[in-house]
């Protein structure tokens, strides 16, 4: 297991959900950028952030089938 992923499953789900928020805020933010012709060096940040709010919503849809 990832240990990033490990720690984000420790969470709630309210918290998980302001995560997922913030990362794809972030994500948007990174893609404009790059769209705009900016900074190229930070493309690989794009894929770690797709991969993070896959995993919230991973852990989120895990959360709603316990209840």
């Amino acid at each position: 297991m990832n240990k990033a992923f490990g720690e984000l499953k420790k969470r709630g789900a309210a918290d998980l959900q302001k995560e997922m928020a913030a990362a794809q805020l972030e994500l948007v933010k990174q893609s404009a950028q790059l769209a705009m012709g900016g900074a190229a060096k930070e493309a690989g940040k794009i894929k770690n952030l797709k991969k993070r709010v896959a995993r919230i919503s991973t852990l989120l849809t895990e959360k709603g089938r316990e209840q």
